[in-house]
């Protein structure tokens, strides 16, 4: 078994980064950055079957709750914009996974974090505006898809790999 001292300083190294206690910059923001739609499509498209969140909460419990709690969360997700994150929000519980090898090192496990059903909510809802806002012409390179719903890096891989296949199956330079 790994000593708790060891695990805390593997995963400091792993997930603590430079940045990681940044403030908020303090803008003002005169209009909610949410609206009850954005909540609503949030809680209406989390995927039900999922395992609980470290309290012990699943995401049916959102959706039981629906016309009722979306209000007040919809009032959280702005109080949080203006206010900062509550503290439970930035916690998670880290979950190591042996995936081959000692049972010592450290390195021989992959990681999951488990986090609060509401921040997961937030960060979903918040990605979806910022995906959606990124659409708009102008925003972003056309061909910057990292950040478009719909499109990855890896339709650029899988396209770049065809190509090097094709290149070197015809004996012809890829550049």
């Amino acid at each position: 078994m790994i000593p708790l001292n060891i695990w805390n300083i593997y995963l400091k190294t792993l997930y603590e980064s430079p940045n990681s206690r940044a403030t908020i910059l303090n803008s003002p923001i005169e209009d909610d950055i949410f609206s009850l739609e954005d909540i609503e499509f949030g809680v209406k498209d989390l995927a039900n079957g999922k395992s609980k969140d470290i309290e012990g909460y699943q995401v049916e419990i959102l959706k039981m709750g629906g016309s009722v709690l979306i209000p007040h969360i919809h009032k959280l997700f702005n109080l949080a914009m203006t206010q900062g994150f509550p503290k439970p929000w930035i916690l998670s519980l880290i979950v190591p996974i042996l995936k081959s090898g000692d049972k010592i090192i450290p390195s021989n496990y992959r990681t999951i974090m488990i986090s609060l059903i509401i921040d997961k909510l937030y960060r979903f809802t918040l990605e979806t505006k910022i995906s959606l806002w990124l659409e708009i012409p102008g925003k972003i390179a056309k061909d910057q898809d990292e950040f478009k719903r719909h499109h990855s890096t890896i339709d650029h891989l899988v396209t770049l790999k065809i190509i090097a296949e094709e290149c070197h199956n015809n004996n012809t330079g890829l550049f």
